[in-house]
């Protein structure tokens, strides 16, 4: 929850959950630059905005917890033996560490360490 992409309208009262997993997920992770298309001359213009990879490196200043970016059309198939990536690629984000690019069907103990 605490490595959202979107800004709360409201403050929520806690950013506590279940505790079921003990890493955080950043859904539709893109590691490169945004691009966005003017209407009026068709010309391509970068977004010089916040990054995914920037608000991850934020929330690792006050976190120590590791952050799996799951690029579009991936998904975490989870069981009593581990978790599976499924669909796509991610990468594994552990504060000051290198980034870890993990293929689709590879699979992951609970730590997000692999197998």
């Amino acid at each position: 929850m605490q490595t959202t992409n979107d800004m709360p309208i409201e403050l929520v009262p806690s950013f506590e959950t279940f505790g079921i997993i003990k890493f955080q997920i950043n859904p539709h992770y893109y590691p490169g630059g945004i691009w966005w298309k003017d209407e009026e001359d068709g010309t391509l213009n970068e977004h010089f905005g916040e990054s995914r990879k920037r608000r991850i490196d934020e929330y690792h200043q006050y976190n120590e917890k590791p952050v799996i970016g799951l690029y579009e059309g991936s998904f975490l198939r989870c069981d009593d033996t581990g978790i599976e990536l499924l669909g796509n690629k991610a990468v594994i984000i552990r504060k000051n560490q290198d980034m870890l690019i993990i293929e689709e069907n590879q699979k992951l103990n609970y730590d997000l360490s692999t197998r």
